[in-house]
């Protein structure tokens, strides 16, 4: 059986729900419906990394797919990364960095730079997620 994700309707059609078909679309919904249940009030995490931050559309999708669990009854934690923009930030202001076994060593200045950079990634994700789900996923019947 295969499964439905969101880019497998990134152009949707009108009337055609996001562009996968009705038989499909209640055939993928009978077999997520035992998950559904199973899921509905656990916690999951979920880690967008901060080059995802460039892909603007890769981000909206995730941030449906977030909005979708959280209508579904799942309790999400989302951790957002920012290693792409806080190495950009420091390179753009000309702060050196200093890396020891694979960590960060932050300076003061390189703080600022990491604040800011989570605190855009921040807005961004929460902005996103105010939109709240697609209208075509919420649809009613006969509609």
């Amino acid at each position: 059986a295969a499964m439905v994700s969101w880019e497998d309707s990134k152009s949707p059609k009108p009337g055609d729900l996001d562009g996968i078909g009705a038989d499909k679309f209640v055939e993928f919904f009978r077999q997520a419906s035992p998950y559904i249940v199973n899921h509905h009030g656990s916690v999951m995490v979920v880690v967008i990394p901060g080059e995802v931050f460039v892909a603007k559309d890769i981000l909206q999708g995730i941030v449906q797919d977030v909005a979708l669990l959280q209508s579904l009854g799942v309790r999400v934690v989302l951790v957002l990364g920012s290693n792409k923009q806080v190495e950009e930030g420091l390179v753009d202001r000309g702060i050196g960095s200093e890396v020891v076994d694979g960590y960060r060593v932050t300076t003061p200045e390189a703080l600022e730079v990491a604040m800011e950079a989570a605190g855009r990634n921040s807005v961004l994700t929460q902005a996103l997620l105010s939109r709240g789900i697609n209208v075509a996923v919420t649809r009613r019947h006969g509609d």
